[in-house]
């Protein structure tokens, strides 16, 4: 039996502005010790390659996001918890974090986020958007919304590909890597999963990144959004956006 994908009606405004048709109700995951994470194991993106994916930098604090719009990118919550000013974000596209700079109008974090795991282990609603300033000329990512994708394309086993500008195995930033991972769990409840370890994994500067799949028909889905793990390498956890976007 196939877990219900978790999306309930009231998202159904936003389903339609990402161009997606809605599936209803819900699904699970496990919990992590530390705070998350670069492509830990994989390759340099080719360039070009993955171009709805941006860097985002606070300060010093690097993270990474997608785009669901040419102005609305999805990232983690985790990667404001100093309530930044929207003036001091640095959005980069490009293959390197010091690419072609986007100004920031807002942003947002989910209200339930809990950044205390020692309180909440699992399903921390760690996710957050930034709303561009202007728009930017790539094409979006298309985020999973349909049950038969859900099924075909969700399971234990399934690959994920995780793409960030955060540290490799050689402690360097700031370029856009990827790799391919198995999916290994899912909570109870389904609003995360874990995937990754034995070397391949994200790692810090990775954060609010893409996992995505790929189906059969070649469509390339974002299932979900980099959020926490245990050290780099031994495989994170996962925020599935569709449970996200009601909020």
């Amino acid at each position: 039996m196939f877990a219900t994908l978790p999306l309930t009606t009231p998202c159904l405004a936003l389903v339609m502005l990402l161009g997606h048709t809605p599936v209803s109700n819900d699904l699970p995951l496990q919990t992590s010790s530390s705070q998350p994470s670069a492509i830990y194991g994989g390759e340099p993106v080719p360039e070009g390659g993955f171009p709805e994916i941006v860097a985002i930098q606070t300060g010093s604090l690097l993270c990474t996001g997608t785009l669901l719009t040419n102005r609305v990118i999805i990232t983690a919550a985790h990667c404001f918890q100093n309530d930044v000013s929207p003036s001091s974000i640095r959005v980069s596209t490009g293959n390197s974090s010091q690419g072609p700079r986007y100004d920031v109008a807002s942003y947002g974090v989910h209200p339930d986020f809990c950044g205390d795991l020692e309180v909440c282990k699992e399903d921390i609603h760690d996710v957050a958007y930034i709303l561009l300033d202007e728009p930017i000329a790539v094409t979006p990512a298309e985020v999973l919304l349909d049950q038969a994708d859900w099924d075909s394309g969700m399971f234990v086993g399934a690959m994920v590909t995780l793409v960030g500008f955060g540290l490799d195995e050689n402690l360097n930033s700031g370029v856009k890597r990827a790799v391919t991972v198995p999916i290994t769990h899912f909570t109870t409840s389904g609003h995360e999963f874990r995937a990754g370890g034995e070397g391949k994994d994200s790692c810090q500067g990775d954060s609010g990144g893409p996992a995505f799949i790929e189906l059969e028909d070649g469509r390339r889905l974002l299932v979900g959004v980099t959020s926490r793990g245990l050290d780099c390498g031994e495989g994170g956890y996962y925020t599935l956006p569709a449970s996200e976007l009601c909020w």
